[in-house]
């Protein structure tokens, strides 16, 4: 018999989207910083251009965004070890599996057919 699936850690899903935006902040600050260091020459729209409100941000809050973001990451890594042991000790909400199904297979007799009448009551 197939082993219950666990529960989903919440902080799985939340380390996703922290990392997502950690990543498109270190890109965008690592994009501007070469811009800094290599400017595009002969490009007169580019120079003259004003900046885009992206790089005006990343220059005025990059350092403290990436900052926050890894404590946010650090935290919530913590969270997600700390509480691992907790979600997956706990079978996960769903209608299409039985209380039959989540019982450990030692407690099922060996020739007893499967049947559903034990949770349509």
């Amino acid at each position: 018999m197939a082993k219950p699936k666990r529960g989903a850690n919440p902080f799985y899903f939340l380390l996703v989207l922290v990392g997502v935006a950690l990543v498109i902040t270190a890109s965008s600050f690592w994009m501007r910083a070469y811009q800094e260091v290599r400017p595009v020459r002969g490009d007169k729209a580019a120079e003259t251009a004003e900046s885009h409100p992206l790089w005006d941000f990343i220059d005025e809050h990059g350092n403290q965004l990436l900052i926050v973001e890894l404590v946010v990451l650090a935290v919530l890594t913590v969270g997600a070890i700390a509480t691992d042991e907790f979600w997956a000790s706990r079978p996960r909400r769903s209608s299409i599996h039985s209380v039959a199904d989540s019982r450990p297979s030692d407690q099922i007799p060996a020739g007893e057919p499967f049947s559903n009448e034990e949770t349509e009551s």
